[in-house]
């Protein structure tokens, strides 16, 4: 994404001081100070789902609202609001963090492009229709079928293969992805098992489409990243 690596040099920054402070609150300040040129808020929740040694990352746009309308919420579990951060927790906490920031920019980017009218914008305000018998699987198919997010999780998609492959080509993990390390690929997996393993469905095509599309523009903003 163009902005991506300007997140990034933002976070990388912040580096010293999230790995020199150990409380939540002034985590929050600091990821907030760090993101804030981004129109960026940022929250604590506590929450007990998450593992006591890592700090969880979540993100929402809002799109009636002009200014300061994304919003990343820090998750920590309640009994460690306090945590030393050593370099590898900073290390996935950062990349959870950029990743995040860039998924609710290219929303932002979406909803303008709406808004104006353009040829692409046409685009993005298309729904998908789930013919499930379970309701919370329509809710689920429908939600990751809007082609807004299909196209914003192809980008995660292709940071997860940006900072997993550098050995391997993105083209060549998409044509052959039937044995590829899940917990390396966490985006596409989930993806792939929201609309029941199968590969030739039409959300799946696009999804594909748009991440190859992803590769592509990270290819022209920043270099090839693989050998």
């Amino acid at each position: 994404m163009y902005l991506g690596s300007e997140v990034d040099a933002r976070l990388n920054e912040a580096s010293g001081d999230m790995m020199s402070y150990v409380n939540s609150s002034k985590h929050r300040e600091i990821i907030e100070d760090a993101l804030a040129d981004f129109g960026t808020v940022v929250y604590v929740q506590p929450d007990e789902e998450v593992d006591m040694k890592e700090i969880q990352v979540s993100g929402v746009f809002d799109p009636q609202k002009k200014r300061k309308n994304i919003e990343i919420c820090l998750h920590y579990n309640p009994k460690s609001m306090r945590i030393v951060l050593t370099e590898p927790q900073w290390d996935r906490l950062r990349n959870n963090l950029s990743g995040c920031m860039q998924h609710e920019l290219i929303h932002r980017n979406q909803w303008s492009r709406i808004r104006n009218k353009d040829r692409e914008g046409s685009l993005w305000d298309r729904y998908y229709k789930s013919y499930e018998s379970d309701p919370e699987k329509i809710k689920t198919q429908e939600y990751f079928g809007e082609f807004m997010e299909i196209d914003a999780h192809a980008h995660d998609f292709m940071l997860e293969m940006k900072r997993n492959s550098k050995k391997i080509s993105p083209y060549v993990i998409l044509r052959d992805n039937r044995s590829i390390d899940t917990a390396k690929y966490p985006t596409f997996f989930e993806y792939l098992g929201v609309f029941n393993h199968d590969r030739s469905s039409p959300v799946m095509k696009k999804f594909f489409d748009r991440t190859r599309f992803w590769v592509k523009e990270e290819v022209r903003h920043e270099g090839k990243w693989w050998k």
